[in-house]
C-alpha cells in the first residue's frame, strides 16, 4: 500500500536523523538526532519532512496515515562497504553501475560507501534518484598481488606518488590492498613494508584525506594499525591486543559479509 501511495504521515515511536544543512551535506560522525513521538511526511515517493509531534498547518486528510510508534526509523540505510562500477572481471559500463546503485537504492540505501572502483562513478552525483556515493579512488596494489583488473598496481617505492593521485581521485578516502596470497609462501602476506605503508598513510593524512585497508592476515592489520591507518575492511585476523590499539586510537572496522 505505502509503495503505491502518493502522499504519506507516518507516525514514528523513535527517528534518528542526522543533523546537518541538508540530506547530503553531511557532519560529524556521531552527529545523529534521536526524536521520540516523531513524524515523516512522504511526497511522491520522497521524504520532504521530519518533525517532533504532528506537523504544523498541514491538510492531514490528503495523506494516507501510517503507524509505526513501535518503531524506530531511519530516513535511509548506509551501504558501509560497496564497489559501483566493479564486477567479477573488473570496470564494468556504465549501464551495469548504474543498475548497482538502483539495486543498493531500491533495498533502502541513500549513502554508498565505495571502498575501490576501477572507474569514474561521479556521474552519479547528478542524479537525483540515485544514492549518494563516498568514494576512495582504485584500490592501490602490488604488482599481481591481487585480483586481476582490480587495482592500480605500483611497487613499495611508488606507493606515496600513487596515494597522492587516488586522494585526488576520491571523496577523502584511499583504499589500501593490505594482504592477499603470496604464491612463493602459499598463505596470506602483507602487501606493503610497514615503513613505506606508515609513510603512505602520514602523506594522505598530510592531503587531508583517510586510508582504509583490505585485510584478513593478523600481521597487515596489525602493521597498519600501528603506521596509523583510519579503517580496516574485512578483518578477519585482529587479534584482542590490536582490537584495543584500534579502539584506543579511532581505527574502525565496518561490517561486511565476512562478519557474519
Amino acid at each position: 500500500m505505502m509503495r503505491q501511495a502518493r502522499s504519506a504521515l507516518i507516525n514514528i515511536g523513535l527517528l534518528a536523523t542526522p543533523l546537518g544543512q541538508t540530506a547530503r551535506g553531511g557532519t560529524a560522525p556521531g552527529d545523529i538526532l534521536m526524536m521520540k513521538n516523531a513524524h515523516t511526511l512522504m511526497e511522491h515517493g520522497r521524504i520532504t519532512q521530519v518533525g517532533a509531534g504532528q506537523p504544523d498547518g498541514q491538510a492531514l486528510q490528503q495523506y494516507e496515515i501510517v503507524d509505526a510508534k513501535g518503531a524506530l526509523v531511519t530516513p535511509g540505510l548506509v551501504d558501509a562497504h560497496s564497489h559501483i562500477g566493479l564486477g567479477a572481471g573488473g570496470a564494468v559500463d556504465r549501464a551495469t553501475a548504474e543498475q548497482q546503485a538502483i539495486t543498493d537504492r531500491d533495498s533502502g540505501v541513500l549513502l554508498i560507501r565505495d571502498a575501490g572502483a576501477p572507474v569514474d562513478t561521479h556521474w552519479v552525483d547528478d542524479r537525483a534518484d540515485l544514492p549518494r556515493i563516498i568514494r576512495a579512488g582504485r584500490h592501490i596494489a602490488r604488482p599481481g598481488r591481487y585480483i586481476r583488473n582490480f587495482a592500480v598496481e605500483v611497487e613499495p617505492t611508488e606507493l606515496v606518488a600513487e596515494v597522492e593521485r587516488q586522494a585526488l581521485a576520491g571523496d577523502g578516502w584511499v583504499k589500501l590492498v593490505g594482504d592477499w596470497i603470496d604464491r612463493t609462501a602459499g598463505d596470506l602476506r602483507p602487501l606493503w613494508p610497514a615503513d613505506d605503508a606508515r609513510r603512505a598513510i602520514a602523506r594522505v593524512h598530510e592531503l587531508g584525506a583517510r586510508v582504509t585497508a583490505h585485510c584478513f592476515a593478523e600481521q597487515s592489520v596489525t602493521e597498519l594499525v600501528a603506521a596509523g591507518i583510519d579503517c580496516i575492511e574485512h578483518g578477519t585476523g585482529m587479534s584482542a591486543e590490536v582490537i584495543e590499539q584500534m579502539a584506543a586510537q579511532g581505527t574502525v572496522v565496518p561490517l561486511s559479509l565476512t562478519h557474519i
